[in-house]
């Protein structure tokens, strides 16, 4: 039972090792990006009216003081 348990976790480990070494021979393929390319336009993404001075004030306030904002502006 004891060899059963280790020939099995040995099994698992292998696979993932060879899963993860195909991963990893796959990602030359992928290419260079540069910096620039990797700027998003903040306007690809569009919230509805409703939601985004929500997102505006998440996305603004520093989390350290996110709650006692979000406590202030409920009263």
């Amino acid at each position: 039972m004891f060899y059963e348990s280790d020939r099995r976790r040995f099994l698992k480990f292998a696979a993932a090792s060879s899963a993860a070494s195909a991963f990893a021979n796959s990602l030359p393929a992928l290419g260079q990006v540069s910096a620039a390319e990797t700027k998003l336009d903040p306007n690809v993404v569009r919230f509805s009216d409703d939601i985004e001075p929500l997102v505006r004030l998440l996305e603004d306030t520093d989390h350290n003081s996110l709650m006692e904002e979000l406590a202030r502006r409920i009263k």
